[in-house]
């Protein structure tokens, strides 16, 4: 099955021998906020501001938090394991 993300189509297999997992229905969750227009709703709204010519984008910043919190992180060290896992790059952009 392919579902649209935000930086293209992921093909997403199930695997009837494999355990369950808490973030097996994410890549369905994300097609509905891009179908929808959801999220890029949420970061025109977002009132979020960075001046520096370094800071990171709002969309980055949001979609981050967002992840973090949809993988049951509850403490800001634990969004940097994100950065380790390839199956949340292929969904930020």
């Amino acid at each position: 099955m392919i579902l649209d993300s935000f930086s293209g189509p992921v093909l997403v297999e199930w695997d009837t021998e494999a355990a369950l997992t808490p973030l097996g229905q994410l890549p369905f969750f994300i097609d509905f906020l891009k179908a929808a227009g959801l999220f890029d709703a949420f970061v025109a709204d977002c009132p979020l501001r960075y001046t520096s010519p370094n800071a990171p984008k709002k969309r980055d910043v949001l979609g981050t938090a967002m992840l973090s919190m949809l993988s049951g992180h509850k403490r800001y060290a634990h969004i940097a394991a994100l950065r380790a896992i390839a199956f949340f790059q292929s969904f930020s952009a």
